[in-house]
C-alpha cells in the first residue's frame, strides 16, 4: 500500500503492490498462440467448427519472441512447441487454438483479437498416455531397426536436440497430445521409461526421458513418480459389462459349469506373472458361470490400441543376413497376427519356414523379431505387421495406438 503519515504522503515513497503477479503454478502472462504455427487438426466442441488446434492439452511448451497483437498492436511473447532447442516453460492445460477459413487463413475473432490469452501448468501433477514406440509418436521415423533418423533431421544428427522447425508438426506427428514416449535413438528395455526418471522435453513437447550423460540439468521439466501399465488397470471392472454363459452341467448343484481359471498369458514382457489369472477379480475365483467383458464402445472397449494395425520396419544392409527388430517391450502382442516381408515378400516362422527359406524368429519374452535371410548385394527393408491383443477395461485417456498405460509426471519448471 502506499506510504502515508497521517494524511501527509512521504516524499519519494514508492509501494511495489505487483510484486507478486500471480502464483507460480499457473503464470499470469499475456502470451498469444505462435502466429507461425499451423492448425493440426479441428475440434468442433469449441463453439466455432472452424477452429483449430495448434499446441494440443499437455503439450510441453516454450516461451518465444515476441510478435505484435492484432488488436492491441502492442508486441508480446509467443508460445510455441518445446524440445527444438528451446526452453521448456511449462505445459499446455489444455487445447491452444487459431482460427482459419478454408483456404487456411489466419481469422481474428469477433473482438478482433488472436484468439484467447494461452496458460501454462508448471508445478501440477498430471497423467499422460504412455507410448512406449516413438515410431507410434513421429510419422517419418526412418527404417532402421534402431529408429535412429529423427524426425526431419536437418543436421544429420540422429539427437533430439536437432531444431526441427515445428510449423511440420502435421506432417511429422501420429499423435498429438501429451504423451510420454522414449529417445529414438535409445528405444529398448534398457532405457525404458521408468519410475524415478526425470523427464524432457523432446520434439515438438512430447516426454522424453531425461540422460545425464549428454542432457543439461535446465532441461528437467519433470521427474515420472508412477507408471501404470498394468492394463486392465485395477478396478477396471466398474467401467465394463459382464456378459454370463451358462454352461451345461450340473457341477456342485448348479445349472453351471464351474469355475476354472484360464491359462496365464504368456511371458510377454518384465511384468509377466506366472500365477496372474485374467482377470483377477473376486467374481472369477468363485465358483459360477464363465464371465466376459465388453467395454463401453468408444470408451472402455480399447479398440485403439487392439484394432489398429501396428508397424516397425528394419534393414538388411548389403551382405548382412540377418536383423532384429524390437516391437513394443511390454505390450502384448498378439502373436499370431504377425506378418513379415523383406521388401514386398512375405516370409514365415522358422518352424513352419521351408529348408533354405528366409524365415523369422518371434521372441515373446522381449516382444522382439529376428530375421535370417540369404545373403544379397542390395540394402533390403524389413516390414513387420502386428496387432496388440485385446485390452478391455482400458480407460479412455489412454486408449491410444501404441499406448500401454499412464506416465504421472511431477512438473518441475
Amino acid at each position: 500500500m502506499p506510504q502515508f503519515e497521517g494524511s501527509r504522503i512521504i516524499p519519494n515513497s514508492r509501494s511495489h503492490a505487483t510484486l507478486v503477479k500471480s502464483p507460480g503454478d499457473s503464470p499470469a502472462e499475456r502470451w498469444i498462440i505462435d502466429p507461425a504455427l499451423k492448425g493440426l487438426f479441428e475440434y468442433h466442441y469449441a463453439g466455432w467448427p472452424r477452429s483449430h488446434v495448434v499446441i494440443p492439452k499437455g503439450t510441453i511448451v516454450s516461451v518465444g519472441a515476441p510478435v505484435k497483437d492484432f488488436r492491441t498492436l502492442h508486441y508480446k511473447p509467443v508460445l510455441t512447441f518445446a524440445g527444438h532447442g528451446k526452453f521448456s516453460a511449462g505445459v499446455a492445460p489444455y487445447n491452444f487454438m487459431k482460427r482459419f477459413d478454408e483456404q487456411g487463413n489466419t481469422i481474428h475473432d469477433v473482438f478482433e483479437a488472436d484468439d484467447f490469452v494461452p496458460g501454462l501448468m508448471t508445478r501440477e501433477y498430471i497423467e499422460v498416455p504412455y507410448i512406449p514406440n516413438p515410431a507410434d509418436v513421429y510419422e517419418n521415423i526412418g527404417v532402421s531397426g534402431d529408429y535412429s533418423v529423427v524426425v526431419n533431421d536437418t543436421d544429420g544428427k540422429p539427437d533430439f536436440r536437432t531444431n526441427v522447425n515445428p510449423n511440420v508438426a502435421k506432417s511429422a506427428l501420429k499423435f498429438y497430445w501429451g504423451c510420454a514416449t522414449n529417445r529414438v535413438a535409445d528405444y529398448g528395455y534398457s532405457t525404458m521409461l521408468k519410475e524415478g526418471d526425470f523427464v524432457k522435453a523432446g520434439p515438438f513437447g512430447k516426454f522424453v526421458k531425461w540422460d545425464p550423460e549428454v542432457d543439461r540439468e535446465y532441461e528437467i521439466v519433470g521427474q515420472v513418480l508412477g507408471l501404470e501399465t498394468d492394463i486392465p488397470p485395477e478396478g477396471w471392472l466398474s467401467w465394463v459389462t459382464p456378459e454370463v454363459e451358462k454352461g451345461a452341467g450340473y457341477a456342485n448343484g448348479s445349472l453351471r459349469d464351474p469355475f476354472q481359471p484360464t491359462a496365464p498369458n504368456p511371458p510377454e514382457g518384465p511384468y509377466y506373472d506366472a500365477d496372474y489369472k485374467w482377470p483377477l477379480t473376486s467374481d472369477y475365483r468363485s465358483p459360477g458361470a464363465w464371465k466376459t467383458y465388453a467395454g463401453v464402445p468408444g470408451l472402455t472397449d480399447g479398440a485403439n490400441i487392439a484394432n489398429t494395425v501396428r508397424t516397425v520396419k528394419g534393414v538388411l544392409e548389403g551382405t548382412k543376413t540377418s536383423v532384429t527388430i524390437v516391437m513394443d517391450p511390454i505390450a502384448r502382442v498378439d502373436a499370431s497376427t504377425i506378418e513379415v516381408k523383406i521388401g514386398s515378400t512375405e516370409i514365415a516362422e522358422k518352424e513352419s519356414a521351408e529348408s533354405g527359406a528366409d524365415f523369422y524368429e518371434f521372441d515373446a519374452a522381449e516382444n522382439k523379431l529376428k530375421i535370417t535371410a540369404t545373403a544379397d548385394d542390395d540394402d533390403r527393408v524389413v516390414t513387420v505387421t502386428y496387432r496388440q491383443t485385446i485390452t478391455v477395461g482400458t480407460p479412455p485417456a489412454w486408449d491410444f495406438v501404441g499406448s500401454i498405460g499412464a506416465a504421472r509426471i511431477l512438473l518441475k519448471f
